[in-house]
């Protein structure tokens, strides 16, 4: 009976704690535009895009900058008449398709929902001399290359037409959640080349108002290491987690960083407890968290905090050098591995200094 008794509790625990599978895209959001050549009276002209400098290779990323236009690009026009190609910069708009599908996205960006014919306005500026630009964009849906029509208006009556390309990473995140702390591994193909598959941990935070991920790594099949930013916008919109992912390089072909702005989406279809919120993020069955205390010892150099709390959550140490002020400033963020659980932190730039800590 004892025997059998060890062995369900042994059970439960495996249950609480099995991995589960989530699907998981990232869309860059850069486009690839490479270059472009016509051929006028027997004559040839190209145009190329770039993100890089004078000195370096075009690239062809055409990359998002917000303002005056979604996206912006280095080019470079070249006309047999001139001895050196002309560059500026040239603004582009992307044109929003969209959402069929709901997930929050623009349709632009997604293989499976077509472009369909439709024209975009924008400019060029080469430091002396600026006009107007058109982009015609067509794309066919199953497809992540398209074309793009772009017309300068100093070439009158020579245009010329890109075949751009999306890129997309596609596969699974297998989670395994252990109170507010989400572990997981990626398997992720991109599309451009499927034997090119990337793996790697992505790991997360859950708090009351949003999900934080940690920087971290993965790594391609040719052993090259991409270096990714932590993030705190994770957020669950329609039934799917969004955020901006930044990588530190991704485009290993060239010498500087490019095509490192990315969308993360993440849809978990599990939810255990059919409460609507997925298992992802649910912590409708978590135990709500103690109140922490805290006690600071001065050792001269630095301050020693014992902090107890609840293991596998969130708490933020913040500071404020008057009761009177309410701009209380957190200096440091720990997840407690243990209760209590020493912290060593700065002494404070004031003679007088009040501390919290705020579990999330």
């Amino acid at each position: 009976m004892n025997a059998g008794r060890r062995l369900l509790l042994i059970l439960l625990l495996q249950v609480c704690t099995q991995a589960a599978d989530a699907d998981l895209k990232l869309w860059c959001l850069s486009i690839k535009f490479p270059p472009a050549e016509r051929t006028v009276s027997g004559f040839p002209y190209r145009l190329e895009m770039t993100s890089g400098g004078d000195a370096d290779p075009s690239n062809g990323e055409v990359f998002p900058i917000g303002s005056p236009s979604s996206h912006g690009t280095i080019y470079r026009y070249y006309d047999p008449s001139f001895p050196d190609p002309f560059e500026g910069t040239l603004y582009v708009n992307v044109p929003f398709i969209g959402d069929s599908n709901a997930n929050r996205f623009n349709d632009f960006y997604e293989p499976e929902q077509a472009v369909p014919k439709v024209s975009t306005f924008g400019g060029y500026d080469d430091g002396v001399n600026q006009g107007n630009a058109r982009f015609d964009w067509s794309r066919d849906s199953g497809s992540r290359t398209g074309t793009c029509v772009v017309s300068l208006d100093f070439l009158q009556g020579v245009t010329f037409t890109h075949n751009f390309e999306l890129i997309e990473l596609k596969g699974k995140l297998t989670y395994t959640r252990v109170g507010t702390n989400i572990t997981s591994n990626v398997l992720l193909t991109n599309l451009a080349d499927p034997t090119n598959l990337i793996t790697g941990p992505l790991n997360f935070s859950l708090t009351s108002s949003n999900i934080p991920q940690a920087a971290g790594s993965w790594t391609n099949v040719a052993g090259k290491v991409l270096g990714f930013s932590d993030s705190t916008t994770l957020r669950l919109l329609g039934g799917n987690y969004v955020d901006t992912f930044i990588f530190g390089d991704f485009d290993f072909s060239t010498d500087y960083p490019d095509y490192y702005t990315w969308v993360i989406s993440i849809h978990d279809p599990n939810d255990s407890n059919a409460n609507g919120v997925p298992d992802f993020s649910d912590t409708s069955g978590l135990p709500p968290p103690s109140k922490p205390t805290l006690a600071l010892k001065n050792s001269g150099a630095s301050l020693s905090m014992l902090l107890n709390g609840t293991v596998d959550r969130l708490h933020e140490i913040q500071l404020v050098d008057s009761l009177s002020s309410t701009n209380w400033q957190t200096i440091q963020s720990v997840t407690l591995t243990q209760s209590p659980q020493a912290i060593s932190l700065p002494l404070p730039a004031t003679s007088t200094a009040f501390y919290r800590a705020i579990v999330r």
